[in-house]
């Protein structure tokens, strides 16, 4: 009967280890998971600001274009 008791507690202890383990992993997973967003929304900013001001820059760069061939097309060149 000794024998009987104490492998049941051996198994109930590998239950709860077992749970542990589960809980630490699904925990570590969720973390890992929630730094990737973070990193990812961190990136998205930073390519949508490199973006935007590019896109000004074109704009400005085309603007100065348009006021040129304006210029000279009124020059009659």
């Amino acid at each position: 009967m000794a024998i009987v008791e104490h492998t049941t507690e051996i198994l109930q202890d590998m239950m709860v280890e077992s749970r542990k383990v589960a809980d630490r992993l699904y925990r570590t997973s969720k973390e890992a998971r929630d730094e990737l967003q973070k990193a990812a929304k961190v990136m998205k900013d930073g390519v949508s600001s490199a973006m935007e001001s590019a896109c000004e820059e074109i704009m400005k760069a085309a603007e100065g274009l348009g006021e040129v061939v304006g210029k000279s097309r009124g020059e009659g060149l």
